[in-house]
């Protein structure tokens, strides 16, 4: 579990209510592994074509001795780990003593400045890991048990890295009932844009050559992400191509191969070892 601190966030509606709150995130791989092994332990399906929206992302199961909500001294903590049982740490005749809490929440580590005046947060999405936490002083507690009792309930959606609300990136636990319409109609449009994306891409059938071409002369790849085609390139240049899609590469080979935009052209190109990609050596 690592410490966020970039755009941690606590969300409200107009009357001041509960709707969600933003972990925040750190430049650290923990926070780079999507949603899946969080999904999975808490029983979501994702957006699918049949659901999307704030429901697709609300939790269906949990196991009750996997999240602690406890009193800590001046401190509230809520942490779950399906992993490690913090509860079987706590020494209930020390309240101050919490031997496992991850070093992220531990008191020491926050900051004598405005941001973790109230609260910190730490999170990590890894497979087979996942695990998050947040440590509020305990005048500011309130959050954390809207957040408990809503888990009891299963009234919690999360999602990591959507245009929803949470700013860039980070975990995002939002009570499903109080999230506004809005705010699910935004995260629907996404979805289904999503899907229309990923239809486009499969339609070029590019990933598909790129995977049966093994490491080739190209030599693979850490992402080949598509996205809509780009009106042109730095510059102005134009861009050439039958397609609808565009793919941002970021290449294993770095030393010979430039990361960037590209058509599926080029990237048939990049199968035979030659076009712009090789070309653009750094």
């Amino acid at each position: 579990m690592r410490k966020a601190n970039q755009e941690r966030q606590i969300l409200r509606d107009d009357e001041g209510n509960l709707i969600a709150i933003c972990f925040g995130f750190d430049f650290c791989c923990e926070h780079e592994c999507g949603t899946k092994a969080l999904y999975e332990r808490l029983g979501v399906s994702g957006p699918t074509r049949e659901l999307q929206g704030v429901k697709s992302r609300q939790i269906t199961q949990y196991n009750d001795e996997d999240l602690v909500f406890k009193t800590i001294g001046d401190d509230t903590i809520l942490v779950w780990d399906p992993i490690m049982s913090y509860r079987s740490h706590v020494d209930d005749n020390n309240d101050s003593y919490y031997k496992e809490v991850p070093r992220s929440l531990q008191a020491s580590t926050w900051k004598p400045s405005e941001e973790d005046a109230m609260w910190t947060s730490a999170w990590t999405s890894g497979p087979g890991t996942p695990s998050f936490g947040l440590r509020f002083r305990n005048k500011d507690a309130e959050v954390l048990k809207e957040l408990h009792e809503a888990f009891t309930r299963k009234d919690i959606s999360l999602w990591t890295l959507h245009g929803a609300f949470g700013g860039r990136g980070g975990l995002v636990l939002a009570i499903t009932s109080k999230v506004p319409s809005p705010i699910n109609h935004t995260m629907e449009s996404a979805d289904k844009e999503a899907f229309r994306l990923s239809d486009a891409s499969d339609a070029t059938g590019i990933l598909k050559r790129l995977a049966d071409a093994g490491k080739g002369p190209y030599k693979g790849y850490y992402a080949c992400s598509p996205g809509w085609k780009l009106e042109s390139r730095v510059g102005g240049k134009p861009i050439n191509t039958e397609h609808e899609v565009m793919y941002f590469l970021n290449p294993a080979d770095q030393k010979n191969n430039g990361f960037g935009w590209y058509t599926v052209e080029e990237l048939d190109q990049w199968i035979e070892g030659r076009g712009p990609i090789p070309g653009r050596r750094r």
